[in-house]
């Protein structure tokens, strides 16, 4: 699960990457070999980090095999044994809903204060403008 947030956390910041090639092709930035740098940079680590991810699996599904016939013969023996599996997915699920509780508040709170400054922006550059305009003065408008 954690892969996959990671997976897509990194398509999302390539595909920003890939918007900012775009935009730099568009306005003739100079800075654009900075962004196709950055760009193979990332997919080089969004593949590397998979390939990790998969050598660890693969480590994690050898060792339940491993410990599957011990817990089996535990089991049958009497012994109520709880299972790391089901205890590192519950530590897991609970982290994760830790995590995006806290990222929800600091977006939240972001957002709003975004929305407030675009708000205040806006109200402004209305204003201005229309002093402007009634005083037939264009240079009393800023650039936006």
């Amino acid at each position: 699960i954690n892969a996959e947030y990671m997976g897509e956390e990194s398509d999302r910041m390539m595909r920003n990457c890939e918007f900012q090639i775009d935009f730099c092709k568009e306005t003739l930035d100079p800075g654009l070999h900075k962004y196709r740098e950055q760009l193979k940079e990332l997919a080089l680590k969004r593949e590397a980090y998979f390939q990790d991810v998969e050598h660890y699996q693969g480590i994690g599904d050898r060792r339940t095999s491993e410990f599957l016939p011990a817990e089996a013969a535990l089991g049958a023996a009497g012994v109520v044994l709880e299972s790391p599996l089901l205890e590192m997915q519950e530590d897991a699920v609970g982290q994760r809903t830790r995590v995006l509780h806290q990222r929800q508040q600091f977006l939240a709170r972001d957002q709003h204060e975004l929305l407030d400054k675009e708000a205040e922006d806006l109200n402004y550059l209305t204003s201005t403008t229309k002093r402007a305009r009634e005083k037939g003065i264009a240079s009393l408008v800023h650039g936006l």
